[in-house]
């Protein structure tokens, strides 16, 4: 039986790991405090300490949510785990590593001016130097279970950007990326972001609308704010593939959704 780690048990963690515990997988776990969860073994954690030789898994996966991080204790986690030598290792990351580039955004565009000021981005460069033949995923803004869009900017005023592009995610289809990666023996960076990109006054209005919530005011700017798009492209082409929600608006227009 195969066996999957996720270091880092937060909100997206707990749903893989209930997901990879279903798909005759030996699932493990970390977290800062260990807590029972779903019968699954969780080992207490966190980074600057010495990762827990009985935590190693075939498959790894680095989901840490912590707002202060520090690049040497990621370089110290890098290289404990090299030593491990597991047979894929898997960063979530972030698509704020794009920092304030407009226009269609893809893996390849050119990052440097925001190495400086991007902590996601260093991080993701170092995990790149130590596994190089390890999964980049880049996720757009998280939607699902708890995390219902429509209360993101319920009853707010003055909301910049109306007409800037939503680029969002189901937690459902970061997940089946997750087990895509590990199937295909994939390597490199992927965005993971649904194929749809309203407007963020027509997403968040719908939204409010459909349930009972006070519709966002916005700011009603003077020019036209440039198309910012993540560009799911490649995972799809590479990897074959297919976002389960892939219109994240019409999702959750629909009576049928319980997140």
């Amino acid at each position: 039986m195969a066996s999957i780690t996720f270091i880092g048990l937060g909100w997206l963690s707990k749903a893989a790991a209930v997901y990879f515990s279903k798909q005759d997988f030996r699932v493990k776990a970390t977290k800062r405090i260990a807590e029972e969860f779903y019968g699954i073994d969780v080992f207490s954690w966190s980074l600057a300490t010495p990762f827990p030789s009985d935590a190693i898994s075939d498959y790894l996966v680095i989901s840490i949510a912590s707002k202060q991080h520090n690049l040497i204790e990621y370089q110290q986690l890098f290289t404990e785990l090299k030593s491990y030598q597991p047979k894929k290792i898997i960063l979530i990351s972030t698509t704020s590593v794009y920092g304030n580039l407009r226009g269609i955004l893809n893996e390849e565009a050119d990052l440097s001016n925001y190495i400086a000021e991007n902590i996601h981005l260093q991080i993701s460069n170092l995990f790149e130097h130590f596994f190089p033949g390890g999964v980049v995923l880049r996720l757009a803004g998280l939607v699902g279970p708890g995390r219902n869009p429509a209360r993101f900017l319920a009853g707010k005023i003055n909301v910049a950007d109306p007409e800037l592009s939503v680029n969002i995610v189901h937690q459902t289809d970061v997940i089946r990326a997750i087990e895509k990666c590990i199937k295909n023996e994939a390597k490199g960076i992927y965005n993971v972001c649904a194929s749809s990109h309203p407007s963020r006054r027509e997403f968040y209005t719908k939204l409010a609308l459909k349930y009972h919530l006070i519709a966002p005011q916005f700011l009603e700017n003077k020019e036209q704010e440039t198309t910012r798009i993540v560009s799911n492209s490649k995972i799809k082409n590479e990897l074959d593939f297919e976002f389960v929600v892939d219109d994240v608006l019409n999702y959750y227009l629909s009576s049928e959704v319980k997140d």
